[in-house]
């Protein structure tokens, strides 16, 4: 039997906050002791922070869905609008309230800011104008990435994201949800159970259920594919039209709480509250990579077969095992440490 090297122990010291599936890689959002934000390459496995130079900032907020815009804090109430396609600042938003804004639509005009106590408003940033106030009820809110929708409180209630006309009641928590790409349904995954629904009517289009308990879910590009996250274990792709099951993976982490399809919706990414993202090839039915966050700085990429490539000292904040049993690493580092290995496995195709 083959033998594979993987990791057994790691520091636990990263929170992911957001993800997007982007070209060529993935996007991610965390926190250790200070928020950061890195690119995670698809085709080489290798991981590193962005520099967004010469631009200064405090910290990057948030991004659209589709990873073009970041939301950087700047001192005092100024946000700048970065477009990551360009390369550089494409728009300055100054918030009256000073509560930093938390969403941003694709095409980087639609802004959403904290409004005091479980309130928002929603404004224009080409324009500084304010279309909108709302009340959120817990405070939690989704922006449809088309910037037309806003979906907030625990009942989730659907406004039009220029008027703030109440467009719909959906029957479901918003905490647990996301809106689709393509700004038209909204996805809420709890429980054991995924429903969809369409912002425009509130109708409910599809209500599935898994075999462990969820925390989240999204929607493909293609609008054919719905993917859950649980909350102990598994990650579950079904096919819309069918219902039929694509795939279901097993995962040893906790909260797959973040899912993004790819511009094709062929690939697959979850990632984990613990710092761990994972590479799906969601018409294969199998896992391509794994990445690792052991610290702000420090990372893996690892295989299924056990190669992987890392950071300078990334062995110093993990433990590994070989089939089960615990080794020293420095003996089989040389053995399984290929970039051109991890580099032919995140190939599909």
């Amino acid at each position: 039997m083959h033998e594979r090297l993987a990791l057994e122990e790691y520091s636990r010291g990263v929170l992911i906050k957001d993800i997007s599936f982007v070209e060529g890689g993935v996007l991610i959002r965390g926190q250790t002791g200070n928020p950061f934000f890195g690119y995670w390459n698809i085709q080489t496995g290798q991981f590193g922070h962005e520099t967004l130079e010469p631009v200064k900032f405090e910290r990057i907020l948030g991004f659209s869905n589709d990873g073009r815009f970041l939301i950087l804090q700047k001192q005092g109430n100024r946000v700048q609008v970065w477009d990551r396609v360009i390369g550089k600042v494409a728009a300055t938003f100054e918030h009256p309230t000073g509560q930093p804004p938390s969403h941003i639509s694709n095409d980087g005009k639609t802004i959403v800011t904290s409004e005091g106590y479980k309130k928002l408003a929603v404004w224009d940033i080409p324009t500084g104008e304010r279309h909108c106030k709302l009340k959120t009820g817990d405070g939690h809110c989704h922006l449809a990435p088309t910037g037309d929708f806003v979906v907030a409180g625990v009942v989730a209630t659907v406004h039009d994201a220029h008027t703030g006309r109440k467009i719909c009641s959906l029957p479901v928590d918003s905490s647990f949800a996301t809106i689709s790409p393509d700004g038209r349904s909204f996805v809420h995954a709890y429980h054991n159970r995924a429903k969809l629904f369409d912002l425009e009517t509130g109708e409910k289009r599809e209500s599935l259920v898994a075999p462990f308990e969820l925390i989240n879910g999204t929607v493909s590009p293609d609008n054919r594919r719905i993917a859950v996250g649980g909350c102990f274990q598994g990650v579950r792709v079904w096919d819309i039209p069918s219902e039929d099951i694509v795939a279901t993976w097993d995962v040893p982490e906790r909260y797959s709480r973040y899912l993004a399809f790819n511009a094709d919706s062929s690939l697959l990414v979850s990632a984990s509250d613990a710092g761990v993202v994972r590479l799906w090839d969601v018409a294969g039915n199998r896992e391509l990579a794994c990445l690792v966050l052991l610290n702000e700085i420090e990372w893996v990429t690892i295989t299924p077969e056990g190669d992987f490539l890392g950071s300078n000292n990334a062995s110093k904040y993990a433990r590994w095992q070989m089939d089960g049993k615990k080794v020293d690493f420095d003996q089989y580092a040389k053995q399984f440490h290929s970039p051109k290995r991890v580099a032919a496995s995140l190939k599909v195709g």
